[in-house]
């Protein structure tokens, strides 16, 4: 039953973007403000189905459901309570729908706080939101759907369980990091853009792009030393990513 609720949350998401698609358009030729108040909900509502989605996948990992696929490749009974959480973003479809949770906690702080002293950028902000979200909810729902069930022919008495390596408290904390930091500059991407598109640069603006860039490179520099400690101690790579250019960078 979590499941379905699950995966029609992440169908009623999808759906939204379509329709905020469609004010978008005609917000453009209409410029009637009840449209952009009618996107900014939509997107909100987008945002809070996702929320809802990535709890239910949450909660199904918890109580090992093996008739998910995602839950029965990333999990078994034997797979430690707090690594069950953990496998939330061990695998392909589970880490897509984590990073558009992080994204949907960003963008309702950008809508709700950012944008309401910078009224100017709200369409231009809308519209590239919009256009994010679409792309990772059509991978979600069509490309690597985590509520996907599994073959009905087939009975799972025990999951495959998580890889050892990733059995590790740092590693757990890494990946969350990485994509606080990594999601924050989408918010950078935003902002940077709609200035450019609206032609309304102001102080206020310059402020609010400071406290974000602060916060994404604290994330990623968080992120980027948990991940060499745990390579330090799992692999014995060494104690920095020598090997690694996009980590260094």
């Amino acid at each position: 039953m979590i499941s379905q609720i699950g995966s029609l949350a992440l169908s009623i998401s999808g759906g939204l973007i379509l329709s905020t698609f469609f004010f978008l358009f005609y917000y453009f030729f209409k410029k009637n403000k009840i449209f952009l108040e009618v996107i900014e909900r939509s997107l909100t509502a987008v945002c809070f189905c996702v929320i809802l989605a990535t709890l239910c996948l949450l909660n199904e990992l918890l109580i090992s459901n093996f008739n998910l696929q995602y839950v029965a490749q990333y999990t078994s009974y034997e797979t430690p309570l707090f690594f069950k959480f953990t496998a939330l973003w061990a695998g392909q479809a589970g880490s897509l729908l984590f990073w558009t949770f992080i994204m949907s906690i960003y963008s309702l702080i950008y809508i709700h706080v950012t944008l309401s002293s910078l009224e100017s950028l709200k369409y231009s902000s809308y519209g590239i939101l919009a256009f994010i979200f679409g792309f990772f909810l059509l991978l979600s729902n069509f490309i690597a759907n985590p509520f996907e069930p599994v073959s009905s022919d087939i009975i799972v008495q025990n999951g495959n369980g998580l890889n050892p390596l990733l059995q590790n408290v740092t590693m757990a904390i890494h990946p969350p990091m990485l994509y606080l930091g990594f999601i924050g500059t989408t918010i950078l991407f935003v902002m940077a853009l709609s200035v450019i598109i609206s032609k309304s640069l102001t102080f206020e603006w310059i402020q609010s792009i400071r406290r974000w860039s602060l916060i994404t490179w604290t994330f990623l520099s968080a992120g980027i030393i948990l991940g060499g400690y745990w390579a330090y101690n799992e692999l014995g790579w060494g104690g920095y990513w020598a090997w690694d250019p996009v980590e260094n960078s």
